[in-house]
This record gives C-alpha cells, structure tokens and sequence, in this order.
C-alpha cells in the first residue's frame, strides 16, 4: 500500500537548500553531494527543496535522489526581483514528480529572456510578475524572505511610504508562504500582519551553503505527505501543519495511541489498518464495513463499556469479529484485558439517547461529574465530603443501633413497672398495711420498739440486698471491659506507608489508653468493693436484729403476716424505684441520642454544599463557552416515595407529621424528623410489611441530598437546551475528559447534531483536541474531514458490482486528505478495486456529499490564494 497509510505525520522538512550548483556556494570539493545527503540523513530530513541562485541543476538533484532514496528532493530555485527593492528573494518550488527536463528547459528560456542579468551574479533579478507568470505556468508554490531574513520583504523595504505598504500587500496577494529569519519575527508577523494579509504559512529552514556546517538555528516540522499535495496542504492550513520546534510536536504517550488493528476474519482484508495519533476519520458508503470496525475495536478493547452504552444505544453492527489490536507501545488488546487502558466510546444515537434519559440520575450526570472531578480542587472537596459523609454514616449507624437498643430497654423497663404496679397504689397498700400493724401491735405483747425494729431491719435487708445485687453486678461488668477506646476507621485511600503511620499511631495510642484504663478500673472496683462490703456488713447486721425479733413477733401469725406483706410491697417500691432510675437515665440519653441522629440531615447538607461552593467558586471550571456549578437540591420525590413504601401514610398520626401533597423542603426540618423518628419508635406509627423499625429509621435519616451539577453553554443551561445543541454539549464533555488523555472513539456524531452546531462548534473544537488525544471518527460528513483537516483518512468499502474490491469482501485504503493518487503496493504495481484506483481525496469527494464544496471552503479557510 502507500508509503504514507498513517496520513498526514509530522516530519523534518528543509525548503531552502543550496547545493555546489550555486554561485556562492562554501564547499566545492568532489563530496559535496556525499556530505550534503549524507547530513540531511543524519538529520531525519525527510524533504527538502533544492534551491540554488538561478539554476535548476537536473544532474545535480537526480545525483541527490540516487545518494538519499529516503530523503524527497522537491525542485526548486532561488531568485531576485526588484519590486520595492532591487534585490528581494523569492525561491520557487515544484512538484517533485515535475519531468524535470521540461521544467529545466523551461527555465532556461526564462532566465534567457526575462532575467536581468549584470556581469555580477549577485545582481541578476526578474521582474515580479514575470515571476509569477513563470510559477503559475508550472504550478509553483512560491516563497519569500520575510521578517528580518536577509534580502526580505521586511528587510528591504520599510513601512515609511504609503508606497511601500502596497507593495507589500502586492506580494502578500501573490506569496504562499513567508520565511522568516528568527523566532521572534513570527509572533511579529502573527500580532501586526496577519491581521491585515491573512494568516499564511510561516518557516524557518537553514539557507545552508555548506553540508559541513548543517546545523539549522530553529528545525521545521511541516505535518503532510511528502508530496507537492502536501506541502500545498500547508498553505490551508498554516498554523496546523508548520511547526517550529526542537522536538517533533504534539507528541502523545505511546499507552495512549492505537498504532494499528489487523482482522482475523475471512470476509476482510489481511493486511493492518494503521492509525495517526490525531484525528482520524473513517468514511464509505453504506454497509461498507466502517461502524464494524471501530465497534469490534472498542469491543475488543473495552468490553464492558460497549455493553454498558449499548443498553442505552441499541446496536445491529455485527460483533464477534476477532481483531488483533495494537497500541503504539506493541501492547496488544490481549494485554488490555489484563491490565485495562483507557478508551471512550460513542456510539451511533448514543448522545441522542442519553439526551431522552430520564432517570433521576442520567449518564449525563455522570459525564458531568466525571468532567468537573478532573480539576485537582473540586476532586480534593469530593474526596474529602464522601469520605466525611462515609465516615459519619457508619457512626449514624452505630448510633441508630443504641438508640434502637435504648428505645427497646426503655419499653421493657416500662413493662416491668406496670407488672410491679404503680408507684402511688403500692404506696398506699404499704401506708394501710403499716396501719394494720399498728392496731395489732397496741392489742398484742409485743412493744412499739420490738416491731418498729423488726420491721426496719426486714426493710433494711430487702433494701441493701437490692444495693449489693446491683454493686456485685457492676463488679462484674466492670470486669470484662478491657478496652474503651477503639481505633477510628477511615475510609480515605491512604498511600500504604502512610496508612501503616496512621495504623501505628492508633495501636500506641490504643494502648496507652486501655493500659490507662485498667488502672482506673482497678481501683474503681477496690471502691465498689470496699461499699459493697460495707453494705454486706450492714445487711449481717440487720440479719441479727431481724432473727433475734422473728421468733417473737412470728408467734404473732397476724403481725407476721402483716409484717411479711409490707416487706414484699417494700420490695415492690424498691424494685419500682430502681426501674423508675433507669427508665429515666435511659429517656435521657435516648433524648440526646434522638437529637444527635436527627442532625444528620443538616450534617449531610453542609458536607454536600462545602463541595458545591469549591465547585462554584472555582474559576477554572469556567472554560471557554463551558461551565460549571453544582447545586445541593433536597430529593423531596424520593423521600416521600419513601415513606410511602415503608410507613402507612393514611394514619392521622402520620398526617400530623407531615402533609404529603404540600411536602416541601421548607418542611423538611429537624423538629418534623425527629418526630417522625419517635413516633416510628414507640409503634405509634405503623410499619409497613415486609419493613422493620429498624430500616424505616435508616430511611428516614438517609441522606436525601443529592448533588446536581448545571452545565451552561452560551448562557444556556443544558437542561433546557434543543436535543442537537445537548448532544453537542455532551460530545464536547465526552472529549473534555481529555486529562486522561485516553482514545476516543465516536460513530456518526453528525446523526445527533445540526449542521450549524458541526461547522461552528464541532469542527474547531476537534481540531483544537485531535492535538491532546487520538480521535477515530466513522463520518459521512464532509465538513468533518476536511474542516477538522483529518490527519488520515480511512475509506472503507464493501465489494460489489460498481465497487470492486482487490480481494476480500470488506477492505480499507488509508491515507492524509492531501493523497491524490492511485495506490501502488511495495513493488510498485498498481492496487486493483476501487478504492486503489484514485487518491484519498477522490474518494472523500465521491463518497462525502458536500465533499467538494468542503475543500473549496477549506482553501478559503483564510482568504489564502488557491492558484497551485
């Protein structure tokens, strides 16, 4: 196939070169020619015009060509003309496939008959216009020294005159590209002449006079074919496909370039497809096999992905196909599978059908995210919210937990006392059966005292037996907790040393403080200990009062039976008041617990909008007609939803709470949450079946904000833009997650947008990206091609009748949009079918509607001259 099937490449050119042809040439000797071709080799010249004074030595070039095969040597000659100045220098440059006898010829009778010629060589100039004359009947580009380049346009005619000026805009109407002298003079030329003549191709070459001294100040890159169609391609694109750089430009990473695909597949052709690393655009008829190809290529390269988009773009391209994919640092799509690379993957309708979406968070919204996390300050803010957010759902979690456990003590202690009574009935029984006693006391042998006594001590005892019971048990619990402190867990994906630093530091502190601990128990329990043995003491004594008393006042069966009531209602009471305590304590803590919980959902809101306001006050989210803000919105839909699903809502109770049809945010407060968390506590408002207590109360203290981002384009908010102006934005935040610097692959953008949105929109925007990120594009749009200067061309092609093929059913011809020629293969001989029998540009013209009249509007691209 062609030598240039990667289209349009950066390469090393040189388009002003002297050889031992010119008068004034340095190195004379026999090797000149060796040293000169053997230098532009050495320097990875790729192509370079001969311009020597006044002479096109056909001997000479052809020498050349023999010595450099690798090397292109464009024709071309160097001249002098008197317009504005009697000695500007123009250089004229052919066509390297020019019969060269012709040209040579040609020439001759030109200089002959139009040259002005002095005994001095030096002094030999043309008439301007005879110049062109001579370039437009040979179809030359012509170059002039410009800036502060010796013998230039700038150089020797100043801007004083009125006079002056319009020569000078004579030569600009007539000149294809400038040369300047240095670096400086460009930007010059780009701040005050440009504006006034257009933007036109601006070099820098070497001027050389000695192949012993090649070493160019500055070294030009020129992006194109090595073909006179490609240089020619940089006077429509001048500031794209000339670069002045010590190193080749826009230079990607080799893991992020596909370099080529070869199909395993019967039905297709056998040899690579191979990629440039910018923007390439692949064209054809219908069913010629262009979406099979990038969709097995995403297939084969992102699997998951291609499934995942095509739930929401449905495609019938035929899969399966088994494809050897390549990147451009020989890792293969195998290796893919085991180490995953990055691509994005558009397909056909996607942007349409995202666009339709109307789920409560889209895909779009996660483009969006996707775009906005990019910038390091908004990622650090996410990343810290989330992690706060995390870490304060897991404590939340915790606390629901205690305050279930609270909620559920609390019902149990309240049954317990009701079992025992109330506090007053048990009161009064013991007041009226105190009485009794008394009465009998006065009627029986028994003195006040002896009863008085007996009944304190048996009081006593059932008192301080209920005392000793609860110190032994906080003895005992005292005893098994060994540690009070526990590590905190932190979701943030620490870095492993530091995560071990964090590890370390909470182990010593850990320990420090439970070893701190256990000293305190100790002497806590001595404490407990010494009172319970106080206690113990006191109870022996009340014992000894009550045995030396029983045998006495039980003779009395009616007093002892009095006597043995009152100490069982005493137990009550004592009993009561215990549970009565800890039905308080706990009431208390569940109290602050409640309060805690329901905070949650201002804590939510604050964590959400302090990364809200590091978006919105982020000037770097401002990119040129994009931008970017968040909003924190309560999800009122959803909650009610929810509390339809997990709480019967028809209850009055319920209605009390919350008015569901005029629910708003306003609504949403703490007082009304903690009600509703209450209520759902202590039964009163009816659970769902099929939910728990326990999950209605997590429902009720989720977090229901929900971060929205906006994006605007031209003042517009992407939520009321047109369905094309949306795709647009969406294809634009596709290929703004440019950071990653990933491929990206899109089918037909031009099915979700209006033309006007692709030429105003689309076209600029790519062709700024293409230089980030390798873009592969299946196209039937012609403005795409050309406008966005593909740098190659992939034509594919189904066989048939009308369009034949070499051999296999589906085959590719690739090549740059400056390709006007017919196919050869590596011997020379020509590529049967169709798509060998004419050049990439051809092809786009025939197959692209609008192909044509795209590379008019191409060449008029900077009110450039079109003659070549």
């Amino acid at each position: 196939m062609s030598d240039y099937q990667r289209g349009s490449e950066w390469r090393r050119w040189d388009l002003h070169v002297h050889t031992k042809s010119s008068y004034d040439y340095k190195y004379n000797a026999d090797d000149a020619d060796n040293l000169l071709a053997n230098t532009l080799v050495k320097n990875n010249i790729a192509a370079v015009v001969i311009t020597d004074h006044f002479i096109i030595d056909k001997d000479r070039i052809c020498k050349l060509r023999e010595k450099a095969p690798g090397v292109v040597f464009f024709p071309g000659v160097e001249l002098r003309t008197d317009k504005g100045d009697t000695n500007i220098h123009v250089i004229l440059i052919f066509d390297p496939l020019i019969d060269l006898d012709v040209l040579v010829e040609s020439f001759n009778v030109f200089k002959r008959e139009k040259g002005k010629e002095t005994a001095d060589n030096d002094r030999i100039y043309w008439d301007f216009n005879d110049i062109i004359s001579f370039s437009n009947q040979h179809n030359a580009l012509l170059s002039i020294h410009a800036g502060s380049k010796t013998n230039g346009v700038d150089n020797r005619i100043t801007n004083r005159l009125a006079h002056n000026q319009a020569v000078k805009k004579e030569y600009a109407e007539s000149v294809h590209i400038f040369e300047m002298g240095k670096l400086e003079d460009i930007d010059g030329y780009k701040q005050n002449v440009f504006p006034t003549i257009g933007i036109r191709p601006l070099i820098i070459c070497s001027d050389n006079h000695d192949p012993r001294e090649y070493k160019p100040n500055e070294k030009l890159w020129i992006k194109a074919d090595v073909t006179f169609n490609g240089l020619k391609s940089i006077i429509y694109e001048p500031e794209d496909r000339v670069c002045i750089s010590e190193i080749e430009p826009e230079q990607k990473p080799n893991y992020l370039v596909l370099d080529r695909v070869v199909i395993n597949d019967d039905d297709f052709q056998t040899y690579p497809i191979h990629f440039n690393p910018r923007l390439n655009c692949i064209i054809g008829g219908k069913s010629t096999g262009k979406s099979i190809l990038l969709h097995n290529l995403a297939l084969t390269l992102d699997k998951q992905q291609v499934l995942e988009k095509d739930k929401t773009s449905p495609t019938r391209t035929k899969s399966g196909i088994s494809l050897e994919v390549y990147w451009a640092d020989g890792k293969t799509g195998q290796d893919n599978l085991a180490s995953p690379r990055k691509i994005i993957y558009v397909p056909q309708t996607y942007l349409n059908r995202l666009c339709d979406e109307q789920t409560e968070k889209t895909e779009i919204d996660v483009i969006i995210q996707d775009i906005v996390l990019l910038n390091a300050e908004a990622h650090k803010s996410y990343a810290t919210s989330n992690d706060d957010i995390k870490n304060y759902k897991a404590e939340l979690g915790k606390s629901i937990l205690d305050l279930l456990e609270l909620s559920r003590s609390i019902s149990g202690l309240t049954q317990q006392m009701k079992e025992l009574g109330d506090r007053h009935g048990i009161e009064e029984e013991l007041a009226k059966l105190i009485k009794e006693k008394e009465k009998l006391t006065l009627e029986s042998s028994l003195t006040k005292d002896e009863v008085k006594s007996y009944e304190k001590a048996s009081i006593q005892i059932t008192t301080l037996h209920t005392e000793i019971e609860l110190l032994g048990g906080e003895i005992e619990a005292l005893a098994q907790i060994s540690s009070i402190l526990e590590p905190k867990r932190i979701v943030y994906s620490f870095s492993d040393e530091t995560k071990a630093q964090i590890d370390e530091a909470q182990q010593r502190i850990v320990s420090r403080a439970n070893s701190e601990w256990l000293s305190v128990r100790d002497k806590v329990i001595l404490a407990i200990q010494e009172k319970l043995r106080l206690k113990s003491e006191e109870s022996e004594k009340q014992k000894g009062i009550e045995s030396n008393l029983r045998e006495k006042i039980q003779s009395n069966k009616a007093i002892a039976e009095l006597s043995e009531r009152m100490r069982n209602e005493s137990g009550k009471l004592n009993q009561f008041n215990k549970l009565d305590k800890q039905k308080e304590d706990h009431e208390k803590d569940k109290a602050a617990l409640l309060s805690t919980v329901v905070g949650s959902m201002r804590y939510f809101k604050e964590r959400h909008s302090s990364f809200a306001e590091a978006v919105n006050r982020n000037a770097a989210l401002k990119m040129d007609d994009l931008q970017f803000s968040v909003d924190v919105p309560f999800k009122r839909d959803a909650f009610i939803e929810k509390l339809k699903n997990t709480i019967d809502t028809r209850q009055t109770i319920f209605k009390d709470i919350i008015a569901v049809d005029d629910f708003t945010e306003d609504n949403y407060t703490e007082v009304k949450i903690r009600e509703l968390v209450d209520k759902t506590l202590s039964s009163e408002l009816i659970v769902r079946k099929g939910n728990t207590i326990e999950n209605v109360i997590r429902d009720i203290l989720d977090d229901w904000y929900e971060i929205k981002y906006k994006v605007t384009m031209g003042g517009d908010l992407i939520d009321i833009m047109s369905p094309g102006k949306k795709a647009l934005v969406l294809l634009k935040l596709l290929i703004e997650l440019a950071e990653s610097k990933c491929p990206i692959l899109i089918d037909q953008p031009e099915d979700d947008l209006d033309n006007r949105s692709i030429f105003d929109e689309l076209i600029p925007f790519i062709s700024k990206k293409k230089k980030d990120r390798q873009i592969i594009i299946v196209t039937h749009n012609a403005n795409i091609v050309v406008g966005a200067d593909a740098d190659e061309v992939i034509v594919a092609n189904q066989h048939g009748n009308n369009t034949p093929n070499s051999k296999r059913r589906f085959e590719y011809r690739s090549g740059a949009i400056e390709n006007d020629t017919k196919a050869t293969s590596s011997d020379g001989n020509p590529i049967m079918g169709i798509l060998g029998g004419q050049g990439i540009q051809q092809h786009i013209c025939d197959i692209l509607e609008g192909g044509t009249r795209a590379f008019e509007l191409r060449k008029q691209k900077y009110h450039i001259i079109t003659k070549p």
